[in-house]
């Protein structure tokens, strides 16, 4: 019984969403309507069974998909509906659709942040596919491109320096993260990250006095850039999280009491 009423359920809410965007290609008034129809669609589909989930999320794409079809000079909608599609074609393990989307929003005039989004989405898909070179193709695009994008550039060099660590290029590495502190001071998360690679770079070279130091400054560095910022707090409980703190924190050598 309990399975047959949650089937009900489910059908009780396809069918009043189905009646709300019966016509996705005729009802919706404007771009934006449109997107939003496409949000309510995969939103509806969280409550449902797999059969009808898989048809709610296609019906997403349709609407996401004609937001560009019938409102070509619509560019923002247009380019948010293009990546909501690229990121829901990513879940669904449709990869290569997924990087179409996301590339087709470099084609038009969209707009700096949102292609920076568009390009920041596809260079993590490409991380995920174990194809480096594509992911530092995409994030240097951000950094050369768009310098007025300063938090997204502060991100995209933290991913080169990622990408440059685990390639063992480990100067080039630390190299991006004195970028990241040195061009963007008033980001405290991105400096916080910063941190963390530079420091994990050392570590992981057994740089081990060096590594020291260097945190030791960066702590001071920390605190007279934020201590008088509402960020803080943050600050403080992030710097002392860091891995790279903890394999340098001596533990007494003691029998467990």
């Amino acid at each position: 019984m309990k399975m047959f009423g949650y089937s009900l359920r489910a059908a009780a809410l396809a069918l009043a969403l189905i009646t709300t965007i019966a016509q996705p290609l005729d009802a919706q008034d404007d771009a934006r309507s449109c997107l939003q129809a496409g949000r309510k669609s995969l939103k509806a589909a969280r409550a449902l069974e797999a059969e009808e989930r898989v048809a709610m999320q296609e019906e997403a794409l349709v609407l996401f998909r004609s937001v560009g079809s019938r409102w070509p000079d619509a560019l923002e909608e247009r380019a948010q509906a293009l990546i909501e599609a690229g990121r829901l074609l990513q879940r669904l393990g449709r990869t290569d659709e997924a990087l179409a989307s996301y590339r087709e929003v470099a084609s038009f005039n969209a707009g700096a942040a949102r292609r920076v989004e568009a390009l920041a989405a596809a260079a993590s898909l490409h991380r995920r596919r174990k194809d480096p070179a594509a992911a530092t193709a995409c994030l240097e695009e951000i950094v050369q491109g768009y310098p007025q994008e300063n938090k997204a550039v502060a991100e995209a060099l933290l991913d080169l320096g990622a990408l440059a660590r685990d390639a063992d290029r480990f100067a080039t590495a630390v190299k991006l993260a004195r970028r990241v502190l040195d061009e963007h001071p008033g980001l405290w998360r991105q400096n916080v990250d910063a941190c963390q690679l530079w420091l994990g770079v050392l570590v992981r070279c057994h740089q081990w006095d060096e590594a020291r130091n260097r945190l030791e400054r960066l702590d001071a560095l920390m605190k007279e850039r934020f201590e008088s910022t509402k960020s803080w707090e943050s600050v403080q409980r992030w710097m002392s999280r860091l891995s790279a703190r903890k394999s340098l924190t001596p533990v007494p050598v003691v029998d467990p009491s």
